[in-house]
């Protein structure tokens, strides 16, 4: 569903049906970005919920406890996954420039 509107914006948003091929390689980006977003959050979600929460529940409201490891927890998730996401993008970098430099060097 949720995916099904963001193509729908994405292929008004660039005044072209979906099935115009050169709009392709952009809504399967934007198809992978959603999809990573919703399986972060919902890691985050289990990881947080699994380590903050107690098994059983004794009234309706989270505890003052519950409330800072959740706060805590969401906010190391998400330093370490941006750490994880810079680092990916400087490892792209340096592989592509060396790519590149080869490809030079060949002519």
């Amino acid at each position: 569903m949720a995916q099904s509107v963001v193509l729908t914006l994405l292929a008004t948003w660039l005044n072209a049906s979906i099935e115009t091929s050169c709009y392709a390689p952009i809504i399967g980006m934007a198809e992978r970005e959603m999809e990573y977003r919703v399986e972060l959050f919902n890691r985050l979600t289990k990881t947080c919920f699994d380590k903050c929460i107690e098994k059983r529940y004794k009234e309706s409201e989270l505890y003052m406890g519950e409330n800072s490891c959740i706060d805590c927890c969401v906010s190391k998730y998400w330093q370490v996954s941006c750490i994880i996401c810079v680092k990916l993008l400087e490892l792209d970098i340096y592989v592509r420039h060396n790519y590149i430099n080869r490809f030079n060097n060949m002519k």
